[in-house]
């Protein structure tokens, strides 16, 4: 009797604990920067060679090029649309991407010469923002690119070439730089309406 009701105790005491991990899904969006260090000086290298080594350390991946080479049409470049002018592809643009982000600030612009455009996608991506120094980057939905595209809202004698071919086109936003950086601006990015938990609830104007 004694060992039965010591079994009767144990039992009585003794608790289970289950625990269960529930997934977190990852934010789809992609916020996505194309630059260029449209002087090439070659004392600036090295500087803007840091400056996008900043931005990988900060999670962005640095993609292959785009476009390919016996089209140049096809290659993510800068070219000029002012007349008397050689009409070709005369700066290639680097583009690093960063995957399920919601914002980004970027490194503070190394030079005067370094430009900038800015791109987001993903089916969470409804809206997205970009500013620097109080001025807006203009939103361009990539169905409004065709081709050519002015790359600064305030300079129409560059055109962005080669967009269609980059992650950013099927359904994405082209963020419109308003000029060249200043030495030290800093670029912040932002995609709306996301939440931190991939769930697209929506922050403002949704349509």
């Amino acid at each position: 009797t004694s060992n039965y009701l010591a079994l009767c105790s144990a039992a009585t005491t003794t608790t289970s604990t289950t625990t269960t991990t529930v997934p977190v899904n990852p934010v789809n969006s992609t916020i996505c920067v194309m630059t260029v260090d449209y002087r090439n000086y070659p004392d600036q290298e090295a500087i803007v060679a840091s400056w996008r080594q900043s931005l990988e350390a900060d999670g962005f991946t640095r993609l292959e090029d785009i476009g390919d080479e016996e089209e140049l049409s096809s290659l993510l470049c800068l070219w000029p649309n002012w007349e008397d002018q050689d009409y070709y592809c005369h700066y290639r643009l680097t583009m690093h991407c960063k995957h399920n982000a919601v914002s980004a600030t970027l490194p503070p612009a190394p030079n005067r010469t370094l430009s900038m455009g800015v791109c987001a996608y993903g089916s969470d991506v409804h809206t997205a923002l970009a500013t620097v120094g109080g001025d807006s980057f203009p939103q361009i939905p990539s169905s409004d690119i065709n081709g050519h595209q002015e790359f600064w809202s305030v300079n129409r004698y560059w055109d962005l070439v080669g967009f269609e071919n980059t992650p950013c086109n099927d359904g994405g936003i082209f963020l419109q730089g308003p000029a060249i950086l200043g030495a030290g601006g800093v670029v912040s990015v932002a995609v709306n309406p996301v939440d931190i938990a991939g769930l697209g609830e929506c922050q403002g104007d949704c349509d």
